[in-house]
């Protein structure tokens, strides 16, 4: 018997150490999965930014329309409430998340602003026009509301 103690007494120092490091190890890939998945969003408003200031409204749009989907969608994979989570840390979650997408309406309304401008711009091509229009009407309040 003495021998069996041991051998679980051995068993239990070498193997206890690796459990552990396994659950923090599994601890750490979740927290950087979160991390991961709101990464795009947080950076959001400054890609929004450079794309405009680049010229790539297309990109511009897709980036936004992927960034309303995920707040419109998938609000809890953002900032995932912890089981248990109380209203206050909901809330504050939720000032983050409105925070982040003022932000990127704001953006946005840059863009539409610039996108009229274009619009009004003497000797620009028909084609250009139309795209800036489509642009501009893509979003979600009406183009003309800029005026």
């Amino acid at each position: 018997m003495p021998l069996e103690t041991g051998s679980a007494v051995k068993a239990n120092q070498v193997f206890l150490p690796v459990l552990e490091n396994s659950a923090k190890a599994e601890k750490l890939r979740t927290t950087l999965g979160v991390f991961e998945r709101s990464k795009f969003f947080f950076n959001l408003p400054g890609s929004l930014v450079e794309s405009i200031e680049a010229g790539r409204y297309e990109a511009a749009m897709r980036q936004y329309n992927k960034g309303k989907f995920m707040l419109d969608s998938r609000p809890g994979q953002l900032l995932p409430v912890e089981a248990g989570g109380n209203a206050g840390s909901m809330a504050q979650q939720r000032r983050i998340l409105d925070k982040v997408w003022a932000n990127v309406e704001k953006a946005m309304g840059e863009m539409k602003a610039l996108l009229l401008a274009r619009v009004q711009e003497p000797g620009r091509s028909v084609e250009d026009m139309e795209r800036a229009i489509e642009y501009g009407c893509s979003l979600s309040y009406p183009f003309h509301v800029l005026k």
